[in-house]
C-alpha cells in the first residue's frame, strides 16, 4: 500500500485535499440526511407504496448505507491528504462503492423502464412481487460483479487523488482490462441505451398526447409524467 500511496503523493495540492474533503463532509450530512427523511416518509405513507416506488426507495437506502459507510471514510482520507486505512480498508470502501454505484445504475435503468410501461404501454402493470424480484435480481448481480475483484478478476486499488479506493482503472494487465471493457459494457453503455429509448420514447409519447390535445386519464398519469420528467433530469446528472 505505501508503495502505491507514493505514486499519488502531492497528486493535488493541500488546499485541492481540504476542499474534496469539505465536499464530501456536506455531502454526508446531507445525503444521510434527505435519504432517511425519504425512507420515513414511505415507511409512514402507505400511499406511498406502490410497486414502481419501491425502486425509488432501493436507491435512498443504498445512499443511505453510502453516505452512513462509504463516503466518510474518503473524506477523512481527503483530510489527511492520503488514504490512512491501509489494504483492508481500502477493499471495504472500494467493493461497498462498486456495489452500491453498480446496484444505483441497475436500478436507474429499471425505473426508465417502469416509466416508460406506466406511460407508454399502461395495459401492463408492474405488480409489487415484480418490483420485488427486479430489486433482489439487481442486488445479486450487483454484489457478484463488485465480488470479482476479491477472487482475483482485477482487484481494488487507490484511484483519483489517492483518497478513494475502486476496481483497478489504471492497470493495463488483461485482467483488469477485460473487468473494465464489461463494466463499461454492462453498466454505461447498455443503460445509456435504455435511458435514451425509455424517455424518448416517453417524449414522443407526451408529445403526440398533447398534439391531439387528449385528456390525460387522471391525475395519476399527470403524476407519472412528472416523474419522468423528474428523472430524466437526473439521469443526466
Amino acid at each position: 500500500m505505501d508503495e502505491i500511496q507514493s505514486e499519488f503523493k502531492d497528486i493535488l495540492p493541500y488546499s485541492g485535499y481540504m476542499i474534496i474533503g469539505t465536499i464530501l463532509t456536506f455531502a454526508t450530512i446531507l445525503g444521510s440526511f434527505l435519504n432517511f427523511v425519504s425512507i420515513f416518509i414511505f415507511y409512514k405513507r402507505r400511499i406511498l407504496r406502490r410497486p414502481t416506488n419501491y425502486f425509488v426507495m432501493n436507491l435512498a437506502v443504498l445512499d443511505f448505507i453510502m453516505s452512513i459507510f462509504g463516503i466518510p471514510m474518503a473524506a477523512v482520507a481527503s483530510f489527511n491528504t492520503r488514504w490512512i486505512f491501509c489494504q483492508k480498508g481500502c477493499i471495504y470502501y472500494g467493493f461497498l462503492m462498486t456495489f452500491i454505484g453498480l446496484n444505483n445504475i441497475t436500478i436507474l435503468s429499471v425505473i426508465a423502464v417502469s416509466r416508460y410501461i406506466v406511460i407508454v404501454k399502461p395495459q401492463y402493470r408492474i405488480h409489487k412481487r415484480s418490483a420485488i424480484i427486479l430489486i433482489l435480481a439487481s442486488c445479486f448481480s450487483s454484489f457478484v460483479m463488485a465480488a470479482f475483484p476479491l477472487i482475483g478478476w482485477s482487484s481494488y486499488t487507490l484511484e483519483g487523488a489517492g483518497t478513494s479506493c475502486s476496481v483497478n482503472w489504471r492497470s493495463n494487465g488483461p485482467k483488469d482490462v477485460s473487468i473494465n471493457l464489461v463494466l463499461i459494457i454492462l453498466y454505461y453503455l447498455i443503460p445509456i441505451a435504455i435511458f435514451l429509448f425509455s424517455y424518448i420514447s416517453i417524449y414522443k409519447k407526451v408529445k403526440t398526447d398533447m398534439c391531439n390535445q387528449s385528456q390525460v386519464s387522471g391525475r395519476n398519469t399527470n403524476a407519472e409524467y412528472d416523474v419522468a420528467k423528474v428523472m430524466l433530469v437526473c439521469k443526466c446528472f
